[in-house]
């Protein structure tokens, strides 16, 4: 069995000075360039902005349908949820 004499033990420190000591040591890492498949899990450093659109013209020929995820929570094929449409957009319409 080991004995510790409590007057050589470090003081011990409030959690909340703790973590104010640590996050003022902390700041971001510096950015560095991965290839796409290695950067899963990782931050992007900057804003990424597509050079063309795309499609390049307006398009609204496609049928079809947008929701919010959260009015799908619980939703499967065995459970089914009701969506009530609020609106429809034509073709050419904003």
């Amino acid at each position: 069995m080991r004995l510790y004499n409590a007057r050589a033990l470090p003081t011990m420190i409030p959690v909340e000075k703790a973590l104010e000591t640590v996050l003022k040591a902390a700041g971001p890492l510096s950015p560095v360039r991965l290839p796409i498949r290695d950067a899963l899990g990782c931050v992007l450093a900057d804003d990424v902005a597509a050079n063309d659109d795309s499609p390049a013209w307006d398009n609204t020929a496609m049928d079809g349908y947008a929701v919010q995820a959260v009015s799908t929570a619980g939703a499967s094929r065995e459970t089914h949820v009701s969506l009530r449409v609020i609106g429809q957009i034509g073709a050419g319409k904003v």
